[in-house]
């Protein structure tokens, strides 16, 4: 996990956020969470980790206490297939909507054309310029 810049001028705690009440009593299990996180270096320090490209794996999630690239191997398959699936519904949907609109080109203009020809006229005139 890289640190987060603002966190020595934000009101959160990443080790309350992080952490259950019974451990935050426990200044110990604070600090080992500190110097796990890197939280209890310099703020230049962790800028500069936090900044430099990864050389190695991209950590630890805090979420599932897992590798993130083994997360990532394991969700991005059907991350991807529910991509691929919603970009087909939207072009399926856009060419078959596509083809009614143009099969409707004047739209209410036409059904005020059957009930008033005056009216009809008018809104070419005012459409057209």
């Amino acid at each position: 996990m890289s640190p987060s810049v603002s966190s020595p001028w934000s009101r959160g705690d990443p080790a309350a956020a992080n952490l259950g009440q019974t451990a935050l009593g426990d200044p110990t299990i604070v600090r080992a969470f500190d110097h796990e996180y890197g939280l209890d270096r310099p703020l230049v320090v962790q800028y500069g980790s936090m900044s430099a490209p990864p050389a190695r794996q991209p950590g630890q999630s805090q979420l599932t206490q897992r590798s993130v690239a083994t997360d990532l191997a394991q969700y991005f398959p059907a991350t991807l297939e529910l991509a691929l699936a919603a970009i087909v519904v939207a072009s399926v949907l856009g060419v078959a909507l596509g083809t009614v609109a143009a099969f409707f080109t004047t739209g209410c203009r036409t059904a005020w054309s059957a009930s008033s020809p005056w009216l009809a006229s008018r809104s070419r005139t005012f459409g057209s310029g």
